[in-house]
């Protein structure tokens, strides 16, 4: 038995009731508009983050100021890492596979 991984709904079914199925087959692929926007805002983040830990990292030899915000611009790279590492992993699992053989049927 397969069931959405995630709230939402169906946007395309890629098998036909009692066709066989293979693992690894494609079963079903949830809406990715969501998805797609916050793997979007999620890359743009990141590279937002890295570049003020980059013009941090610069001016922390000259700016006291820059060279104390540098842990916390480190951890918001993170974070912003952790989000997209998470928005990729949406994505994947919106795309729902057969897990072993067989037929489908619903």
């Amino acid at each position: 038995m397969v069931t959405a991984p995630m709230d939402g709904f169906i946007e395309h079914v890629k098998v036909q009731a009692n066709q066989p199925v293979k693992k690894g087959d494609v079963l079903f692929q949830m809406e990715q508009s969501i998805i797609r926007h916050q793997l979007e805002v999620s890359k743009n983040g990141l590279a937002v983050a890295k570049a003020e830990l980059l013009k941090a990292r610069r001016l922390a030899f000259s700016d006291m100021e820059m060279k104390a915000s540098l842990p916390l611009l480190k951890a918001k790279v993170e974070q912003q890492t952790d989000q997209l590492h998470y928005s990729k992993s949406l994505m994947e699992r919106s795309i729902v596979r057969s897990s072993l053989d067989g037929v489908a049927i619903f």
